[in-house]
């Protein structure tokens, strides 16, 4: 949901309103996929196995479709392509199907077509730093947490910046007018974003985490992250 009327019609409002405004219409976003959710407790979960987010992919008939996709694409040179969940995920890792299927899950969750082609580039490079952000996070925690923490950590990676793009889906003009600024003026965009609303996006996406009944740690990070 949009509520742009003008570039920036927000920055009208007092301090407090613009706000209450922001955080009002972030309560209206989709709910995370009920698909998404399970896969994110699979992924954070002591008691979880590949086993079962591999049942949780066969159950979807796209995310079954997808992982196939992506066994073709690996150009392994099998002389016969898999056709089960479980086999591609022996040929491609479970860490590698495991961070697509999430991935996609949760990014379904904003999927709006972009109003222009500058704006379709920002969202792309967003959901790459994001993934990046993933990989390198449970690459650290491996070295020093183990498998569990590693999971998580990836989680906490790919969401850590989930405000920046809740601000972008509901003020799409503003929004755009705020990277601008950061970018031209070379400043940390947090500090645009309160100019504009009054709040950055630590603190939209921490209300987004909580509304979608993520795990603390994962909230923690989407709001601490910059600390």
């Amino acid at each position: 949901m949009s509520v742009d009327v003008g570039a920036n019609p927000v920055s009208q409002l007092a301090p407090r309103e613009r706000v209450e405004l922001i955080l009002s219409h972030l309560d209206h976003l989709p709910t995370l996929p009920a698909l998404a959710a399970r896969l994110l407790a699979a992924t954070t979960s002591e008691k979880s196995c590949a086993a079962d987010v591999v049942e949780l992919i066969e159950a979807d008939v796209s995310l079954t479709a997808a992982v196939l996709r992506m066994v073709r694409r690996a150009d392994l040179g099998l002389p016969a392509q898999p056709t089960t969940v479980a086999r591609a995920v022996t040929l491609l890792g479970f860490k590698a199907v495991r961070n697509v299927m999430l991935s996609l899950q949760v990014f379904e969750a904003f999927d709006a077509p972009a109003e222009t082609n500058r704006a379709a580039h920002r969202r792309r490079e967003f959901w790459k730093h994001s993934l990046a952000t993933a990989c390198a996070s449970e690459m650290i925690a491996e070295r020093t947490g183990g498998a569990t923490a590693a999971g998580e950590a990836f989680v906490c990676g790919l969401l850590h910046d989930i405000g920046k793009v809740a601000l972008d889906v509901c003020l799409p003009k503003a929004y755009a007018r705020v990277v601008e600024q950061a970018e031209r003026r070379h400043a940390c965009i947090c500090d645009v974003e309160r100019e504009f609303f009054g709040l950055d996006h630590t603190g939209a996406g921490r209300r987004l985490a909580t509304r979608w009944g993520l795990p603390q740690a994962v909230v923690d990070c989407v709001w601490l992250h910059h600390q």
